[in-house]
This record gives C-alpha cells, structure tokens and sequence, in this order.
C-alpha cells in the first residue's frame, strides 16, 4: 500500500517519530522489521498474516489470569497483584511502542523511496517528451524507417513461426501512440503486410484492410509448434483463416505452410478451399511437411496423397519465381508456373529409419525447372541407413542456367551424397556455398571430407565457378556447446586441387583444425581471402597459407579480409597469464588439455606471414 501523500511536504512526516532521530532507526527498531519481513517471507508475502502480531489472548486472555490467581493464591496479596499487572501493561506498551516505531519506519522508508521515484518518473516524462517532440520534428518517411527498426527489433525476440504475430502487435501499439504515429503506421503497408492463421480474424482483416500494395505474406502452420492440442482444431484454422485471406488472394506476396504431421483430411480441405486460387502477385511459394514424408516415393503413393500434398498444383501464379521446400520431392509440373522458377530452396531430412532416397524423383522434378538460376540444398541424416530406389542407369541432369549453389549437410555419407551431385551438371555455376554443422555428432561412416569430394571431386566439376565459400559450424542450433570446448573437434582437409579456377575464397565460422597444405602452388587464380566468424583458428596453419599465397603472388595483402577471428595464443603470451594456466599449457599433451585463443586482424596476420617470407 502507498504511504498517504500531501502537497505541502512530498508525503514526508516533517517531525521524525521517536527512534527515527536525525534519520536514524534504532537496532531494536530494525530488528522489529526485520522480524515483520521475515513473517511476511515465511508466508508468501501475504499481508494479511499479520493481522496477529499481537497475541492480545495471551496478554488479558484466560491464561493471563489464570497465572496471576497463581500467583495470588501462591501467598500474594492484591497489591502485589496490582503491581503485576502493571509491569504487564508497561512490558506491552514498550513492545507496542517499537512496533509502533517499526511501523512509522517503514512509512518514513516509503515516503522517500516513492519520492525518490517520483522525481526519476518525471525525469523519464521529460526525455520522453523531448525524444517524442524529436520524433515529431521529423519527416513521415524518415519516422516510417524508424517505425520499421523498432518493429523489426521486436519480431526477433519471437520464435520464427510466430513472428508475424509479433510484427502485427508492434505496429499497432506504435499507431496508438499519437495521432500522426497513427497515419504513418497505418499508411505504410510495410507493417501490415504479414499474417498467420493464429491471428483472431478482426486483426487478420485490419491488415488486409490496410494495405495498399500486393505485398501481403500469407502463413499457416499446423499443431506441431504446441500451439494447436488437437488436430481438428487445426484444421477449424485451416479454414477460419484461408476463408478470410483467400477474398484478398490479389495482394499475395508470399505464401508458407508448415505442417508437421501431413493430416491429410486437413492437406485435403486446404486444397478444397484453395482450388483454383488466383494470386497474380504470389512470387514466393513455402510448403514445408514432416521428416516422415520421404518414407514413399511418387510412384508409391496413392493419388489421394498426391493431390494432397500438391494442393497448390491448381493455383494461377503468373509471377511465381521462388520455391522453398523440406521433405518433400513434388512431381514435376504440379508446381505452379514451374517451368518460370528462378530460385528453389530445398530441404531434404531422411531421418526416419524407413526414409527412401529417389534420385529418379529428385531429376525428375529438377528437370522440369528449365529457367532455375539460384539453387539451394539442406540435407540432413542422407547416410547408409537410407535406402534408395533401384534404377539402371543414372539419370542426369544439366541445368545450365543456375549460377548459384548452396549446400548444407549434416550427417551424411559420401556415396549417397555422390549418387546426387555426380548426375547434377551446372556448367555455368559461378558461386558454390559448402556448409556442415554438428560434426561432433557425425558417425564414422558420415565423412565429410568425403562428402565435399562428392559434390567438387575436380576442377573440372565446375569450369566456371569463381567464388567458393566453406562454412563449418555455422546453422548449427548447438554452436554454443562447440564454443564452450577449448579444442577444435576435428580436421577437415580443404579440396584444394579442386578449386584451381577459385577467384574468391570464404571460410566462415570454423571450429575445427585443417590439414596440411599441399606442397607446391595452389589457389592459382585467387584474388581475394576472408576469414569469417573464425573461432579456433590455428596460428601456423594461418601463417603458412598466407605467406604461400603472398610468395606466389596469387593474393595481395590488401586482398586478405578478417571478421571476427580468433586464433591460438603464442608460448610467449602464455607465460603473461596466471602460474596455473601457463602450468596447464606446458602439461598440454593431454587431449582433455586445452588450447587458448585470442582475437586477430588482417594486420596482424599479414605483418607476421610477411616476416617468414
């Protein structure tokens, strides 16, 4: 409860109570409290376990008088009665008296803090104010871009599915504000531009309403986030949604399904409500099912399950470019508007132990997108437990207009991976992007040396490619846990006969050790480094490859680019730290030992590389 307050003093007692001289409180008082929060503690902070501080029963109840008869009866007199009593009430008022001071205490405890308080409160008001009034000073389009800062800041918090929700609750408490915030947000499409099937349908119209360009981004997404406990309920979404967005179908950007569980009674009533969708602007299209759906190839499945899964097939998409799939191979030509695709996105899990790999279905459907410039792979458990379809002779495929590849493995197994990229011919790739995550948990037959080998076994496999960019460690959800060991997990041997024709070199986000370089000349053709994101480098090996580049004069030092690197310390910086940490080191054999890193700069790699040449 707040402490009454008066306008003539700030809610302040003027005259302090006894014990509380000079702003003092005495220790008895403290104690008195102390005791007070203590009870209130042991009770939950209920403020009503207070209400018998005082046990009046035992002060002038039945057993107080029954002891003072005790007395009487012992040989006392009234007198003496009297004057037990009396020493009674006087104990009682001196207890009284520092509960009463405990309690003036905590008044006068409170006044000042809730001054306090009031004087930071009017502070904040102030420089809210002054910012609001900044703010105010500033042309719409400029508020516009700040609005978008602060709205995207938000959205980051929230977990990816459901950040359109998160983005739609920012932008309107920011047109709450004030009225002109109010005509930016709501004139600027930006922040209404996103929707997803947990919204309530008055907010999902209001968004709708409110946007003035095709650039609305349409999302569902099944039980499997928690959000839904029962399937039907799931689909009531399905169609309490799609009836409130389909009639706007002509402002459609972007479309992403996520469905976990591929009911398809629920796949089968959207595609009744959906069929024969006009979306002339929909140029991103997502549909991503469950791991479980690679357990049966196209041919092996019944054409109730295929018109279900391909639900979109009978929508009108004209200006389709992009397509994001995971597990999931369509049949060719049930992708709308396929054969003008320019960038797929594919996501491929064979966890479950029944998972089959068809390399027939997978050319079958790359075939059919002739005009395909930027394509993209995550493959994740593609390993000897897979099996894969039997066929006679291996289909190949040329897509000659993709410049663009980007692959992302997890436990994997180099010949399943090689049936994959031997038959996939890019003549005309200029940019190849190699990632691998969670190689502490790969096993032994998931190599990926090996499985790099498969995808760019010669420089031959790819005859025009310029940039080439390794990244290990990086998409990984566990980094933390990599971060956290002292020594690199692995070594991984860098193809460099295979990237002779190689401009442009990345290393991003490295936790592990590489193995020697070649002997000879390598990277011929390069003409820029960067180390990115670089955690556990190792000094020698950094200084040996620079100072091979700079000698054959493939790599200039104002080529070399460095962000966020580390790499390990010297003996000699080593001995700077504590006796026990440099003990450590020298005993440092031991594989349960670890290593010490720092960060580094291209300067300081450069000047040292130098030095050896």
């Amino acid at each position: 409860m707040e402490p009454q307050e008066d306008d003539g003093d700030g809610g302040r007692e003027t005259s302090p109570a006894p014990g509380l001289e000079r702003q003092r409180i005495h220790p008895e008082v403290i104690s008195a409290m102390l005791g007070v929060v203590e009870r209130l503690g042991d009770n939950g902070g209920r403020i009503g376990t207070l209400s018998d501080l005082f046990d009046v029963n035992e002060l002038w109840g039945s057993e107080a008088e029954s002891r003072l008869r005790n007395s009487s009866q012992s040989g006392k007199d009234a007198d003496s009665m009297k004057v037990e009593r009396s020493r009674r009430r006087e104990d009682t008022r001196d207890s009284l008296k520092i509960a009463r001071n405990a309690a003036s205490a905590f008044v006068e405890i409170g006044n000042h803090v809730f001054s306090q308080a009031r004087i930071l409160e009017e502070r904040l008001e102030a420089e809210e104010f002054a910012d609001r009034v900044a703010l105010l000073s500033l042309p719409d389009e400029i508020l516009a871009i700040i609005f978008k800062i602060v709205v995207d800041r938000t959205v980051l918090r929230e977990d990816d599915t459901f950040q359109p929700l998160a983005h739609v609750h920012a932008s309107v408490i920011l047109s709450h504000v004030c009225q002109r915030f109010r005509h930016i947000a709501t004139s600027t499409p930006y922040f209404w531009n996103r929707t997803l099937n947990v919204m309530p349908t008055d907010m999902v119209e209001m968004c709708f309403d409110r946007l003035l360009a095709p650039t609305a981004e349409v999302a569902m997404t099944g039980p499997n986030r928690g959000y839904f406990s029962v399937h039907s309920t799931s689909i009531d979404s399905y169609k309490s949604y799609l009836s409130t967005v389909i009639p706007f179908s002509r402002h459609w950007r972007r479309y992403t399904h996520e469905d976990m569980y591929n009911f398809i009674d629920g796949l089968t009533e959207v595609a009744s409500l959906t069929r024969d969708l006009n979306a002339p602007h929909l140029s991103s299209l997502s549909i991503a099912y469950s791991p479980s759906t690679p357990r049966l190839t196209n041919g092996e499945r019944s054409q109730e399950h295929q018109d279900a899964f391909h639900y979109f097939s009978s929508w009108s998409c004209p200006s389709l470019v992009s397509l994001v799939i995971a597990n999931f191979v369509p049949v060719p030509y049930m992708i709308p508007n396929s054969s003008s695709l320019k960038k797929l996105d594919m996501k491929l899990c064979f966890g479950s132990l029944t998972s089959i790999f068809s390399w027939k279905c997978l050319a079958s459907f790359l075939s059919s997108l002739s005009q395909l410039e930027e394509l993209s792979f995550t493959i994740e458990i593609l390993n000897l437990d897979t099996e894969k379809d039997d066929f006679p002779i291996p289909t190949e495929v040329e897509l000659s207009r993709v410049r663009e590849l980007e692959i992302v493995f997890y436990r994997c197994n180099a010949e399943r991976v090689d049936i994959m990229f031997t038959n996939i011919r890019l003549p005309n790739l200029a940019s190849l992007k190699i990632c691998a995550w969670g190689l502490a948990e790969w096993e032994e037959q998931e190599n990926i040396d090996a499985v790099i080998r498969s995808v760019i076994p010669d420089e031959r496999s790819f005859p025009k490619l310029a940039h080439f960019e390794l990244g290990l460690g990086t998409d990984n959800e566990s980094i933390l846990d990599v971060e956290s060991r002292r020594r690199p997990i692995c070594t991984v041997c860098i193809p460099f006969a295979s990237l002779t024709l190689v401009n442009h070199f990345t290393i991003v986000g490295t936790y592990y050790d590489f193995a020697p370089l070649p002997g000879g000349s390598f990277l011929p053709s390069l003409r820029s480094l960067t180390l990115k994101d670089c955690k556990k480098l190792n000094r020698e090996w950094i200084i040996q490859l620079l100072s091979a580049l700079f000698k054959q004069k493939s790599l200039h030092p104002s080529q070399l680019k460095v962000e966020d690197c580390m790499w390990t310390k010297t003996a000699e910086e080593l001995k700077m730290q504590s006796e026990d940490e440099f003990n450590s080191f020298e005993d440092g054999d031991d594989e349960d030992e670890g290593l010490d890193y720092r960060s580094v700069s291209a300067e300081e790699m450069i000047k040292l590389a130098r030095a050896t040449n």
